[in-house]
């Protein structure tokens, strides 16, 4: 790991402390990279590494790179377009796939852990303004942001309750650069706590439950 990047060799220390092999690893675009999927495979652990990335400067190969389009017609022709590159030939890491779709604007995924790249059909439920009720609403997703969405479903959530109601702002960082650690942790513990109280009282159905800010 001596070539790495500080942040990349501090997930590569964590990642050797894990007792078996094979893990499946969802990272965001601020980690991933091909570079970073091939050093995580090249462990002992031979972790998998499964996320979305940024276009420039992290391996994506220019097979599967999309022109980002403005005006709205073109837009509608090549929303949902999908191109596929898989690496051949690598002696350490085996079939590393680079995926882009084109949603508002090209999503580019990396990963080692995909099977194959095909749509899924799900369904949600959507509000109709007219009829003033819920109606089910079947529509199509790429399995391999399903998968990355769902196993990033906690992160995100854990984030986004966290930054409800923050405590420590860029005041405590300017004063001691270790406040900002201490603060973290214990907005994170606040945050869990809050989780579990709201699950506790799901499963005794209960409705007295604090709100997230009385909390």
């Amino acid at each position: 790991t001596g070539s790495c990047s500080p942040l990349h060799a501090r997930v590569l220390a964590l990642i050797s402390q894990l007792p078996h092999k094979h893990y499946t690893l969802c990272m965001d675009n601020l980690y991933m990279s091909a570079r970073f999927c091939r050093l995580a495979y090249s462990m002992d652990q031979k972790v998998m590494v499964h996320g979305v990335t940024r276009q420039a400067l992290r391996g994506i190969p220019a097979v599967v790179k999309q022109d980002e389009v403005t005006g709205k017609d073109d837009l509608e022709k090549v929303r949902n377009t999908v191109k596929v590159a898989v690496l051949k030939g690598d002696e350490v890491i085996k079939d590393l796939v680079a995926i882009s779709i084109y949603d508002t604007k090209p999503v580019y995924l990396l990963s080692n852990a995909c099977e194959g790249v095909n749509w899924v059909s799900k369904e949600r439920k959507v509000y109709d303004t007219k009829k003033l009720k819920l109606f089910p609403l079947k529509f199509h997703r790429l399995n391999v942001i399903d998968f990355y969405n769902f196993n990033m479903g906690n992160v995100d959530q854990a984030d986004q309750l966290r930054n409800h109601y923050r405590i420590d702002s860029s005041w405590h960082r300017n004063r001691k650069w270790w406040w900002a650690i201490w603060w973290w942790g214990y907005q994170v513990l606040l945050t869990n706590s809050y989780v579990v109280y709201t699950n506790f009282h799901r499963i005794h159905d209960s409705k007295e439950t604090l709100s997230h800010y009385d909390y």
